[in-house]
This record gives structure tokens, sequence and C-alpha cells, in this order.
């Protein structure tokens, strides 16, 4: 598998950032994806500003970079998704990044 995956901010004509455009790597993909990565087609069929936003929250989560991430879980625009993600931080934080 290569290192890094393309940087090529695929997103930005729909308006928000993605986990592409933070430099993700093939090893992060297979940790968020539980070792069955979609192909990154699929993941911008059926991704919403929310989910990208929670995608990059357990980014950053793994990477060890707790302030980086809660910036974008504050970012998510469904209250009761972000309060959710809130409550399974303080009970089990390690289920948010393996999830």
């Amino acid at each position: 598998m290569s290192n890094q995956t393309s940087n090529s901010h695929d997103l930005n004509s729909q308006g928000f950032e993605t986990i592409y455009d933070h430099g993700i790597t093939d090893d992060e993909i297979l940790e968020m994806c539980d070792g069955y990565p979609e192909t990154r087609e699929e993941y911008f069929e059926v991704l919403s500003h929310d989910s990208a936003m929670s995608d990059l929250f357990r980014l950053y989560r793994m990477r060890g970079q707790p302030e980086k991430s809660d910036h974008y879980l504050e970012q998510i625009n469904d209250d009761l998704f972000r309060n959710q993600i809130k409550m399974m931080l303080k009970m089990r934080p390690c289920c948010l990044v393996h999830s």
C-alpha cells in the first residue's frame, strides 16, 4: 500500500473538508473502516457534511490530536449526533476511533 493517498481536495465543490483533504494514509483508512475500506468514489457518493466532520473528528483522535479533533466535532450540525459522540467519548473513547 502507498504511504499516503492523494490530497486533491475532492469535495471543495461541495463546500466542506474530508479526510482526503487531510492526508489520510491507507493504514488510517483501514483502521477507520475496520479493515474493509470503501473506495474513494463510494465514500463521496454517500457523504454528508456531518459524516465528513465525524470522520475528521475520528481521524484526529487516531492521530492523538484531541484539540483538532474537537474542532471538527463542533462542526457537526446535528445536535443529537454531536451529543451522542460526546457521550460516547466520555464513556468509551476507544470506540470512537475504531467504529
